[in-house]
């Protein structure tokens, strides 16, 4: 057990199954993440699509709300799971486990889903503004 300076939290060092349990959890909720990404990653190409919200494809009323309302604070639940899931691994340390590749591909896959989910609504509302339209504009 060790200090740090003249705080008085000690610091208990992380044993191999604490680490192996952290890796696992990591995993685990890595891989429910993908799923989740996925959905999010539709969700936010519907929310940015003008014929979506014009009814263009015979979406129902109770989809086109259930985007519009519950798009962001699902993306903020999966931004913190996916945060949390990549720390688990991290601390874990991987790269000291046979399949370390493949488990960090699943971190580099969730972040990737979360920066690709984030650049399709942002790069809607950056051609908004160059168009001369609102930010958020939808066409309807």
């Amino acid at each position: 057990m060790s200090t740090l300076g003249n705080n008085s939290i000690a610091i208990e060092p992380v044993t191999p199954g604490e680490s192996m349990a952290c890796r696992r959890s990591g995993i685990l909720l890595g891989m429910a993440n993908l799923p989740a990404c996925l959905l999010v990653f539709i969700g936010a190409f519907l929310r940015e699509s003008d014929l979506f919200w014009r009814n263009e494809g015979g979406w129902s009323i109770w989809m086109r709300n259930l985007v519009e309302f519950a798009f962001y604070p699902v993306f903020v639940v999966l931004l913190g799971s996916v945060t949390l899931s990549a720390g688990w691994i991290v601390i874990g340390k991987p790269a000291q486990s046979p399949l370390g590749l493949l488990i960090w591909g699943l971190v580099v896959v969730q972040v990737a889903s979360l920066f690709g989910i984030a650049g399709v609504v942002l790069l809607n509302n950056v051609l908004n503004v160059l168009a001369g339209r609102p930010v958020h504009d939808h066409g309807f």
